[in-house]
């Protein structure tokens, strides 16, 4: 009896074994996997997540290859001689980030390339804290727990469609009767954060493709609320069945937006806020919000005004496109002399 059931749990074991083994070869042949391999972010108790220190992959999506890395800030870019100094501090998502280009290429790269070749050594660096499928509430953080510690000479802020949904989702804040924040704890990290963790520990399992394809569904699902992934943005499609119409939980972003501002504006950092893919009705109200404070908007082109900027299926910006909000944000620097005397 013993040895029969012995016998059936070793056939059941193999079987699953010859099915996971079968199933990680078929996957890539029956899905579109854009994710396979390690995660870049890593839990973080004080702004939520954070990328991996010194960490580096290479992705190969449907669009695009990507070289990725990180240095011992958590940051894309080289690696500092010297601890920042006044940088440019970027926030965002995966297009401040950089998803889909290689290092280098992503915007707040370019312009310390160029910033380097027009002032030598005295260029200052860019400090990327861009991360992606995050919303704007972890601005509010690094704005109080990480930029003090650099005193940045400038800050740039990117909006994007999916923000407003992102900070619904990632509940960091939300607004009390007043129209005010309500700031929450970080919560503890999630199931998925934690299989994340459990799995990268095993060899090969990070880079499994039956991993990349749970962590994918589980992020269309879930959205904002897991760290594992990158969700496919497009600008275009990401929106609400009105364009000329605001969502209920659109005031939550907007105060956020409006709040990271004036915090920069209190601690005397000069402010430039970037607007990517809105809905009218939303580039309207982040318009009418940013002037509200007198920080400089730049209003840049949408995937359905210049599709040549953006990967036609993924939907982020392709390396022109990151070459072309480097030049309009230099062109909007240089003409607001925000890095003049500073």
């Amino acid at each position: 009896m013993l040895r029969h059931l012995t016998l059936n749990v070793l056939l059941a074991f193999t079987g699953v074994a010859v099915f996971l083994v079968v199933a990680e070869f078929l996957v890539p042949h029956v899905v579109t996997l854009r994710d396979v391999g390690a995660s870049f972010t890593e839990y973080d108790s004080v702004v939520g997540k954070r990328l991996k220190t010194n960490f580096s992959v290479v992705r190969t999506g449907p669009e695009f290859t990507m070289a990725f890395s990180t240095n011992s800030l958590g940051v894309r870019g080289e690696e500092p001689q010297f601890p920042p100094e006044r940088p440019l501090i970027f926030l965002g998502d995966s297009f401040t980030m950089g998803y889909g280009v290689s290092n280098g290429e992503e915007f707040p790269a370019v312009i310390q390339a160029a910033l380097r070749q027009r002032m030598g050594a005295q260029a200052p660096m860019s400090l990327n804290l861009g991360v992606g499928n995050s919303g704007n509430g972890f601005w509010i953080r690094h704005l109080d727990h990480t930029a003090p510690r650099y005193n940045p000479r400038l800050v740039v802020m990117e909006v994007l469609q999916n923000d407003f949904k992102d900070n619904l989702d990632e509940h960091l804040y939300e607004l009390d009767k007043d129209g005010q924040l309500v700031e929450f704890p970080i919560p503890a990290p999630s199931w998925p954060r934690q299989l994340q963790q459990f799995g990268e520990r095993i060899p090969l399992v990070a880079n499994s493709n039956l991993l990349a394809l749970a962590r994918q569904a589980i992020v269309t699902t879930a959205g904002a609320g897991f760290a594992g992934s990158q969700r496919t943005i497009d600008p275009e499609t990401a929106v609400i069945s009105d364009e000329n119409t605001m969502a209920p939980g659109d005031p939550l972003t907007l105060q956020i937006v409006e709040t990271a501002i004036r915090r920069c504006q209190a601690k005397g950092w000069p402010v430039l806020v970037l607007s990517v893919g809105l809905t009218e009705a939303r580039r309207q109200a982040i318009a009418s919000r940013v002037k509200a404070t007198g920080a400089p908007l730049l209003e840049l082109p949408s995937k359905k005004d210049r599709p040549d900027l953006f990967f036609r299926v993924d939907g982020h910006w392709n390396v022109n496109g990151h070459r072309e909000a480097a030049r309009q944000l230099l062109a909007r620097i240089d003409e607001l002399k925000l890095l003049d005397s500073r």
